[in-house]
């Protein structure tokens, strides 16, 4: 009937239950392009405390906090922490999260201001910062900072899982990038892995534009 609401779906991904928007979320209302990744880097982490992000509904939250992780989600939009916190709930993982409506930047600034000890894992999985070749420069500098802020706040030998989901940014770019933003914050990386979008989202050789995702996990030491 006309003004009732629409029932959200529930999908299922790695056990974990998530209610999306798939109206009037981003994409479909779940990145389901990391679902391989998100899966990876959680059989990297054995409990300790972390940081989500640009988190989104939850998605890399729930998927640490499941292996026993304790873990804030960050993002700057009221209704996906609404959503974060509804899924947390909906899997009984409200124990192990927090989600923090407040801009990433904004947030990692005073994060880096605290004198305490650092997070054991961070997950960067921003919205693409460059949307054409001629804000390619602008948004490298973006990356390269923000970066360099997460390998800040990691302890020694703390895992950073960070991704650029902008095609114009490419493979080479993204880890001369990383290489910079490690120089810059003081950092040693040595990378574990260096990843893409999953199966179900192919890369066409006629369109190197479907080549879009990369996803590296890195070991950051000092």
């Amino acid at each position: 009937m006309k003004g009732l609401p629409v029932p959200r779906p529930v999908i299922s991904e790695g056990g974990l239950l998530f209610e999306i928007d798939a109206y009037e979320g981003q994409k479909t209302g779940f990145f389901l392009d990391q679902r391989e990744n998100r899966a990876a880097f959680s059989r990297l982490i054995n409990g300790g405390r972390g940081l989500d992000l640009f988190c989104y509904t939850g998605g890399w939250s729930l998927e640490l906090a499941a292996v026993g992780a304790d873990v804030t989600g960050v993002d700057e939009s009221e209704s996906a922490i609404r959503q974060a916190e509804k899924n947390a709930e909906l899997n009984g993982l409200r124990n192990r999260t927090s989600f923090v409506r407040k801009d990433v930047f904004s947030f990692l600034k005073d994060e880096c201001e605290k004198e305490e000890g650092g997070y054991d894992f961070v997950v960067l999985d921003p919205p693409a910062f460059v949307k054409s070749s001629s804000k390619l420069r602008e948004a490298v500098k973006a990356y390269r900072r923000i970066n360099g802020l997460c390998m800040k706040l990691l302890r020694a030998g703390g895992l950073l899982a960070t991704s650029s989901c902008s095609y114009h940014l490419g493979r080479e770019t993204f880890l001369d990038m990383l290489r910079a933003a490690g120089k810059e914050s003081g950092s040693s990386l040595r990378m574990l892995a260096l990843r893409s979008q999953g199966l179900d989202h192919p890369v066409l050789l006629s369109m190197p534009e479907t080549e879009y995702l990369k996803c590296a996990f890195l070991v950051v030491s000092r």
